[in-house]
């Protein structure tokens, strides 16, 4: 090969390179743009005057990791074999999404819009690629597809018709050629050779050649080359494959099928039992039998060397006319795809060399599971790099221990995170896994990494015990939860109420296990109540057994009154009390604390137990001194204290002194008698004087003389002279008894007042103190109010009474 071939072919290529940039003579690019955020968006190319008027992107929300200013700009320059279309760049270059979105490419006028397919050039791959048309907008000339990146774009309704792509397998080259439908064209080599073929010879030559030659084949030569120097070359390595037309044994049908050059394996079957009728070899039919199929070679154990430069060559010929041509396919880091209308179009040398580069096995990362439940979780991963090819799989190998994870969960293709769930786990189980990422110069692993599900929850177990400490209104409810089912007792209690059926009162304990108690208060006395446990953890509420209890009878202090003293004497005296009530509760205890105040009572006289009225009788008391006692009665919620109430005892009186005196002033027949009363004995003197007489043993007649104490004397008349008179002193006390009282009807009775009567006689002593003890029932007289002291009628006004009731009363001394 010379320089002047080189230099042919190096025009021709750059041509090809649309992708990349423009040609010297190509005008400034028409660019606009719309920032999209992370919601997504729509951007349209709405001017009419814009060449790629209608274009658009429709990018879905979360298909965007941030907001990116999106442009759509005409490319003004040519691709070979496809000059008519419009090229449509989308920018930023190599912006790739979670998810497809959509764009829309317009269709050069003149172009079928039903026959439009859209093209775009794969970096990965390294290689251009048909996109499948969506759906299409006639009214503005836009077909539509689905993409994952953003790239150079194009519609055209000819088609383009070769793809060839190159790999770099460490030791391996794979040179691999794909047979597509077009319109107007043929495809690779397929459309060279019959063409030229046909163009010697007609049809009718045609069909007699191959009926003398059973065994017509062509054969294609692919051919490896390092370049050297310009125009210097050294070929590394050739393949030959054999595109074959057999007849059958009648001669008038055949089959095409592809070996290696040796005949002896068959590398690829493309169609049998063909009529002789039917020209596979015109455009049309070549098209119908042979679209599609791709045929491949391997260059194998080659010793080559990164960054040096390379190309391939194609090379045909056709057995029995010795026709045969080249055709030469490379390019930097990247693989031209080219339309093949006639051979014409490719003078040998127009070309440019490709620099080897090194694939490499992907790098993935195993990232922490998430979403992980009792039977299921999610496996996270991440393609961080896709070593320079295509990550046909990714995804991850999981097990129950680490060394053998060897369950598989596929996740797709392609480069970033990716996650699959994993379904019908055990709960409370470790589980181990990996993700893999795999291209075509292998498989990778990440880190092994593992997961535990979450424990089963279940709903606790709980009891319900039984309550104690029960009182008249209070008790204290007991329960206990055995079991929390997997998660934490978040709260727990009871729920209570006075009937089985209707729990509606709720009393909270705490959380966790084991036994708990809680005391309700404000019952009710001998009343029966229900209640049940209950305990909640994530799973839900569980409740115990409903239970009963009955409340005590309610005990208070029980209710006593301090009734009047009798038998009130010089020494002695009687106290007399009541217990009307026993609050509930025996009464253990009864009597009278008693002394010489009312602020110090300091001695105890118990009187048995029970209730009812009871009395107890004082002794060697002081006589004419006042005493105070109130009474007392206890049971088991305590102690109450009747009213304090007093008692004088009685003077103790005896006979007065009394002197008698010498008569005085005796005349013939009068006389003065005369003594002295020294002494009242304790009492009053209610009368003194004389008896007198004729004889000492016959003193009847009886002279008084006031009362009281002291001297005192009385004039006698009518005395027989000179005779002897005989007399003596006497004194009479006043003899003391209890006051007599008479309890007279109440008046002036009002809505909330009253007035209550009686009336005291003395009865021979002072009446200290009177009054009355009222209440709202006979047997409880407690309330006591006074009216004074003395004799005589006396009355008391009450108010604050209730409407229409009925009081009792009597009267105070």
């Amino acid at each position: 090969m010379n320089k002047k071939i080189l230099s042919m072919l190096l025009l021709t290529v750059i041509s090809l390179l649309v992708f990349t940039g423009c040609e010297d003579s190509s005008t400034e690019p028409s660019v606009q743009s719309a920032t999209i955020t992370e919601d997504g968006g729509l951007y349209e190319i709405e001017d009419e005057d814009s060449p790629v008027y209608g274009a658009f992107v429709d990018i879905p929300e979360g298909a965007l990791e941030n907001n990116v200013t999106v442009s759509i700009n005409e490319i003004d320059q040519n691709i070979p074999g496809d000059s008519t279309s419009i090229k449509v760049s989308f920018e930023p270059e190599g912006t790739t999404f979670k998810e497809a979105v959509e764009i829309g490419i317009p269709v050069q006028d003149g172009m079928d819009l039903n026959s439009c397919r859209i093209y775009y050039f794969d970096p990965i791959d390294h290689i251009q690629k048909e996109l499948k048309v969506k759906r299409i907008d006639r009214e503005k000339r836009v077909v539509i597809a689905e993409v994952r990146h953003f790239s150079i774009y194009s519609a055209n309704d000819d088609g383009l018709s070769f793809d060839m792509k190159m790999y770099n397998l460490y030791d391996k080259i794979v040179i691999s050629s794909m047979i597509r439908k077009t319109q107007n064209s043929l495809s690779h080599f397929f459309s060279e050779i019959p063409t030229r073929w046909y163009n010697s010879y007609n049809y009718a030559n045609a069909l007699e050649y191959l009926e003398s030659s059973m065994n017509t084949y062509a054969e294609m030569k692919f051919r490896l080359t390092k370049v050297v120097d310009w125009g210097f070359d050294d070929v590394v390595a050739v393949k030959t494959i054999r595109i074959h037309r057999n007849w059958g044994q009648q001669g008038n049908t055949y089959n095409v099928y592809i070996t290696d050059d040796n005949n002896t394996n068959l590398l690829k079957e493309i169609n049998n039992n063909l009529s002789m009728e039917d020209d596979i070899f015109s455009s049309d039919n070549v098209v119908s039998y042979y679209a599609g199929n791709y045929i491949s070679v391997a260059f194998d154990d080659l010793d080559l060397t990164i960054g040096d430069k390379y190309y391939i060559e194609t090379e045909w010929i056709l057995e029995g006319n010795g026709y045969s041509g080249t055709l030469r396919y490379s390019a930097d880091n990247e693989v031209e795809s080219c339309k093949l209308s006639n051979m014409q179009q490719y003078n040998p040398g127009n070309d440019k060399q490709l620099i080897l580069y090194q694939i490499a096995k992907p790098e993935v990362s195993t990232n922490t599971a998430s979403n992980i439940e009792t039977s299921s979780a999610q496996l996270r991963g991440i393609v961080t790099n896709d070593g320079e090819a295509e990550i046909t799989e990714k995804g991850f190998y999981w097990g129950t221990t680490a060394s053998n994870v060897t369950e598989k969960k596929a996740c797709g293709d392609g480069t970033g995170s990716y996650s699959s769930n994993l379904n019908g786990l055990d709960s409370d189980k470790t589980y181990y896994f990996k993700s893999y990422a795999i291209n075509i110069a292998g498989t990778s692993y990440g880190a092994v990494m593992s997961f535990k599900t979450e424990v089963a929850v279940v709903q606790p177990e709980v009891t319900t015990d039984a309550a104690t400490n029960i009182g008249a209104n209070i008790a204290k409810l007991n329960g206990a939860v055995t079991d929390d089912g997997g998660a934490d007792v978040t709260e727990r209690g009871f729920y209570w109420g006075e009937s089985a059926s209707n729990l509606s009162n709720k009393r909270s304990s705490g959380n966790g296990t084991g036994s708990f108690s809680s005391y309700i208060s404000g019952l009710t006395s001998s009343k029966s109540y229900y209640y049940k446990s209950y305990a909640t953890n994530t799973a839900g509420t569980t409740y115990g057994a409903v239970k009963n209890f009955t409340t005590e009878m309610e005990i208070t202090k029980p209710q006593v009154t301090t009734d009047a003293a009798n038998n009130i004497g010089t020494e002695t005296a009687r106290l007399n009390g009541i217990v009307t009530d026993d609050g509930g509760a025996d009464v253990t205890e009864r009597g009278f604390y008693w002394g010489y105040s009312a602020s110090n009572l300091p001695n105890t006289k118990i009187c048995g137990d029970g209730t009812g009225s009871y009395s107890s009788n004082l002794s060697y008391l002081t006589s004419n001194n006042t005493y105070y006692f109130k009474a007392y009665a206890i049971n088991s919620a305590g102690i109450t204290y009747g009213a304090i109430k007093s008692f004088k005892t009685i003077l103790e009186i005896s006979e007065p002194q009394v002197t008698t005196i010498e008569a005085s002033n005796i005349g013939i027949t009068s006389a003065q008698l005369n003594g002295d009363v020294t002494d009242n004995g304790g009492a009053d003197v209610t009368e003194r004087g004389f008896y007198w007489g004729t004889t000492a043993s016959d003193l009847s007649n009886k002279k008084t003389s006031g009362n009281g104490t002291g001297v005192y004397s009385s004039n006698l008349s009518g005395l027989t002279g000179n005779k002897t008179y005989y007399f003596k002193n006497f004194t009479t006390q006043l003899e003391i008894s209890e006051p007599q009282v008479i309890t007279i009807e109440a008046s002036n009775i009002g809505l909330t007042s009253a007035q209550l009567n009686g009336d005291v006689t003395d009865n021979g002593a002072d009446v200290t103190e009177r009054g009355f003890y009222w209440g709202a029932t006979a047997s409880d007289l407690s309330n006591k109010k006074t009216s004074g002291n003395g004799t005589g009628v006396y009355s008391s006004n009450l108010s604050g009474l209730t409407g229409n009731k009925t009081y009792y009363f009597k009267l105070l001394l």
